[in-house]
């Protein structure tokens, strides 16, 4: 995941644009993000990466946009555990909408449109060699694939 400004001297390209999605168990009373946005409070705990990750900083400062308040209650260490943690119940959590992927039969996946995706791509130093340019190439063809 990259940033959209990187560090002197490091260049970078972005690859894919991941949505942002917010996954309820199947049989959860939510509808849509906007029904709990509207909510006083939001009482479903949220599980989340880490705040430093871009996953985490997407949501929470779209949500400070929105003016709702809705911290991690759970932090995870990985987007599978964040589906598993759904499924059983323990909470609704912030995933990204992966090309072709399914996520497990007692979830759904929410759209939270007007977050800011999330940017994959690749970063290096220095200048490009024949065999960077090489993999830079391969690697957009397999973006290009996926998207």
């Amino acid at each position: 995941m990259i940033e959209k400004k990187t560090a002197p001297g490091i260049h970078s390209l972005a690859l894919l644009e991941l949505p942002l999605v917010l996954l309820v168990e199947k049989n959860s009373g939510i509808g849509s993000v906007e029904e709990l946005w509207q909510r006083d409070k939001i009482d479903e705990p949220l599980i989340c990466l880490p705040q430093g990750e871009t996953v985490c900083r997407n949501f929470q400062q779209q949500l400070n946009a929105l003016g709702v308040d809705w911290f991690p209650g759970i932090e995870v260490s990985s987007l599978e555990l964040i589906e598993t943690y759904v499924a059983n119940g323990l909470g609704a959590g912030v995933a990204l909408a992966l090309p072709g992927k399914k996520f497990p039969p007692h979830v759904r996946a929410l759209p939270l449109n007007g977050f800011s995706p999330v940017i994959v791509g690749a970063l290096w130093r220095g200048r490009k060699t024949p065999l960077l340019e090489t993999f830079l190439n391969e690697v957009k063809l397999r973006a290009q694939q996926m998207a």
